[in-house]
């Protein structure tokens, strides 16, 4: 299993994205991905406000047919484990949405990142595809 973090559906949905080759490629290969209700909220609000109504509807049918895409949702559990990493690390860049992910991926044991923001190698994981 591989997180999917906001960057990375961006690039695939965006064509004028820098990432949109590197993340179609990747795409290829048929990996279990697992996301959050923050990263598809997220997704879905910056694909309406920088593409097009039309590519948030596609995302948003997209995550709910897919069968390579597992939703997490953040629940009460979650959310006070996001808020614990958030507050601790008042030093680093990183949104709440971020620390939600990082949550969730230290409770399914995800090392890797399917996305492009370094805030998630600052976290311990890696990233895919690479920069």
């Amino acid at each position: 299993m591989i997180f999917a973090d906001t960057g990375a559906f961006v690039a695939l949905l965006r064509e004028k994205d820098q990432h949109h080759p590197s993340a179609r490629k990747f795409l290829t290969k048929r990996t279990l991905l697992v996301t959050t209700d923050y990263i598809v909220d997220e997704t879905v609000t910056l694909l309406l406000t920088r593409v097009s109504r039309t590519a948030s509807e596609q995302f948003l049918r997209m995550i709910q047919q897919s069968r390579f895409v597992r939703l997490e949702m953040i629940g009460p559990e979650t959310f006070e484990e996001a808020s614990r990493i958030f507050l601790h690390h008042h030093d680093k860049a990183w949104s709440f949405t971020d620390c939600t992910s990082n949550a969730v991926m230290k409770r399914l044991k995800i090392t890797q990142v399917f996305g492009y923001d370094a805030h998630f190698e600052q976290m311990g994981f890696s990233l895919v595809p690479g920069k």
